[in-house]
């Protein structure tokens, strides 16, 4: 996401938008700790540091953006109900910092487990710790990360149809150093993975939800 160069704000002006930001997402029913995120990433202000409002203080603040444009965020979160993770153009998954937009879906906390689950099935038959390893549907890429990096000896495939969602996943593998242990995929499930027929140790899948009205009865 694109905003203007670095700007300085007074900490008294941060916190009374701060507060401002606060009362108008009570209002809306959204979680004021959203406000927080978006000082976090943008104004590099830490958890304690925004609990205290300490600072409200400080003369100045150094931010990736302006005043304007963090208004204009908070607005389209109140307004248009963007998720967050697509207003800063990033979320946190495991210990990853991974980019997303809206050509992915935000990858879900509650999936953190599921590299848990392969890394309880590899320990107990060790043999599959330097097979291959699929990720369909790989989005972002942060399920295929979470395998590159506890299957150190592994390889690692992630399979997408969309060449918007590959573009990010390679870009969160240069990010966190990873992208030369995933080879990326373009292709409907399996098709693009032919070649391995009968040859995958694992694979590891969290596709989207379907509706319930979507599908046959």
């Amino acid at each position: 996401m694109d905003f203007s160069s670095d700007c300085v704000v007074s900490g008294l002006d941060l916190w009374q938008w701060y507060r401002s930001a606060q009362s108008d997402g009570l209002k809306a029913g959204i979680y004021v700790t959203e406000v927080d995120w978006l000082l976090q990433e943008f104004a590099g202000l830490d958890r304690l540091t925004l609990r205290l409002e300490s600072f409200k203080d400080w003369p100045n603040i150094s931010m990736r953006l302006s005043l304007v444009e963090l208004n204009n965020l908070w607005y389209r979160r109140l307004n248009e109900k963007v998720p967050l993770q697509y207003l800063t153009g990033v979320t946190y998954w495991r210990n990853f910092s991974l980019n997303v937009g809206s050509g992915v879906l935000i990858p879900r906390p509650e999936t953190e487990c599921l590299i848990d689950l392969v890394v309880a099935a590899t320990n107990s038959v060790s043999h599959f710790q330097e097979g291959i390893w699929v990720d369909l549907g790989t989005g972002s890429g942060a399920i295929a990360f979470g395998l590159a990096e506890v299957l150190t000896e592994a390889s690692i495939y992630a399979v997408d149809c969309s060449s918007e969602a590959l573009a990010i996943a390679r870009q969160n593998g240069t990010k966190l150093g990873l992208g030369n242990r995933v080879n990326f995929c373009q292709g409907s499930w399996w098709q693009p993975l032919e070649l391995l027929r009968g040859k995958v140790s694992g694979m590891v899948a969290n596709p989207p939800y379907i509706p319930s009205d979507m599908v046959s009865t």
